[in-house]
C-alpha cells in the first residue's frame, strides 16, 4: 500500500506546477486524499489470514492505484491541452500586433528630393524601433524615428501608441513644439518605466533641415564630396519619464549631395562574443568610410560590416536610415 501511495504522490509532485498553473491541482489534491482514504481503510481491514482473501486485497490496492494514477494524468494530459491553447491564443495575438505595427511603418519612402534606404530588422515578431513619415502640401517632409524601451510586445504597443499621437499633431508646429507635446501626453498616460528615445526631423524641398531630439542616438551628416562628416548629438531628455519638458529645435543647411544617416541603439550596442560593444567610435568610423556609395549601398555595408566585427546575433532591435538630399 505505501509503494501504491507513494507512486500518486510522486506523480502528482513531477507535474505540480502546471497542474497549479491550469487550475487542477485542488482537484488533484483531492484525488490523492480519497486514495489515501481508501488505501488506508483496506490496511486497517486487511488482518485476515485467507491467502485469497490477502490476494483480493492486493488486487484491489493495484487497482485503486491504477485508477486514481489515471485520473491524475488525465488531469495532467488536461494541462497541456489547457496550455497549447493559451499558446495559440497568444500566437494568434502577437500575429496581430505584428501585422498592425508593419501596416503602421512604411517600407519605403518617396520624396522627389531625397533619395533614401532603411534597414529594419526586429529582434522578435514586433520591435521597439519604429519610425514614420508625414507630407506636407508644400513637399516638406515630416521625419520621426523612435526606440522605445525594451523589446516584444510592450515596447511594440508603445510604440505604436507614439504612431497614433503623431498622426494627430498639428504639423504647422516646430519639431520642438510636437516632440513636447508627445512626451506630455506619455508621461500623463505611461508608467514611468515605459520610455522612448526619439528624435524629430523636417527638410523642406529647398534643403532647410530642422530637428529635435529627445534623448537619441546622434544624427550623422556627410557632405556632398564625402570629406566632411558632421556629428549633430544635441539631445534633449527621454519621452515619457518628466513633464513640463522643454525641447530645441537644431537646424542645418544641406546642400546637394549631402547624407543623412539616422539609426537607433541596437546598431553600435551589438555586442561580440566577449560582451564588448561595437560602440558609436567605429560605426562611425564605418559611416564614413562607406560614405562615396549610393545611400541604399552605405547603409547595406555598414550593418555588414558590423555584423562582421560581432560574429553573434543581434540583441536588439536595429533600424538605420540613410536620407541624401538630392534638391
Amino acid at each position: 500500500m505505501a509503494r501504491a501511495l507513494l507512486n500518486l504522490y510522486r506523480v502528482s509532485e513531477q507535474h505540480k506546477k502546471q497542474l497549479i498553473s491550469a487550475g487542477y491541482w485542488e482537484q488533484a489534491e483531492q484525488y490523492l486524499m480519497d486514495a489515501t482514504f481508501l488505501l488506508r481503510h483496506i490496511k486497517e481491514s486487511s488482518t485476515v489470514e485467507d491467502p485469497s482473501s490477502r490476494d483480493r486485497i492486493e488486487h484491489l490496492i493495484n487497482y485503486l492505484e491504477r485508477e486514481y494514477t489515471e485520473r491524475i494524468y488525465a488531469l495532467i494530459n488536461r494541462t497541456y491541452e489547457t496550455g497549447y491553447k493559451e499558446l495559440k491564443t497568444l500566437q494568434d495575438e502577437v500575429k496581430m500586433a505584428q501585422k498592425t505595427q508593419q501596416d503602421l511603418i512604411p517600407e519605403v519612402l518617396y520624396v522627389d528630393y531625397l533619395e533614401s534606404h532603411i534597414f529594419y530588422q526586429s529582434l522578435g515578431a514586433v520591435s521597439g524601433d519604429f519610425y514614420n513619415f508625414f507630407h506636407h502640401e508644400d513637399g516638406t517632409l515630416d521625419i520621426f524615428l523612435g526606440d522605445a524601451i525594451g523589446h516584444g510586445i510592450p515596447a511594440a504597443f508603445l510604440s505604436m501608441l507614439v504612431i497614433g499621437c503623431l498622426a494627430c499633431m498639428d504639423r504647422k508646429q516646430p519639431p520642438s513644439e510636437i516632440i513636447k507635446k508627445l512626451n506630455s501626453v506619455l508621461e500623463e498616460h505611461t508608467s514611468s518605466k515605459n520610455f522612448i528615445t526619439g528624435i524629430y526631423m523636417r527638410i523642406t524641398s529647398d534643403g532647410a533641415m530642422t530637428y529635435c531630439s529627445a534623448g537619441h542616438t546622434p544624427v550623422v551628416m556627410i557632405s556632398s564630396s564625402g570629406a566632411e562628416m558632421k556629428v549633430f548629438d544635441a539631445r534633449g531628455l527621454l519621452l515619457g519619464i518628466f513633464p513640463d519638458v522643454s525641447y530645441h529645435d537644431n537646424t542645418h543647411q544641406l546642400t546637394s549631395g549631402d547624407t543623412m544617416v539616422l539609426f537607433t541603439d541596437g546598431i553600435y550596442e551589438w555586442q561580440r562574443e566577449d560582451q564588448t560593444m561595437v560602440g558609436e567610435k567605429l560605426l562611425l568610423q564605418l559611416i564614413q568610410k562607406h560614405a562615396g556609395h549610393s545611400v541604399e549601398e552605405l547603409i547595406a555595408h555598414v550593418v555588414e560590416d558590423v555584423q562582421q566585427s560581432t560574429q553573434t546575433a543581434s540583441h536588439d532591435d536595429l533600424t538605420m536610415m540613410g536620407l541624401r538630399y538630392t534638391g
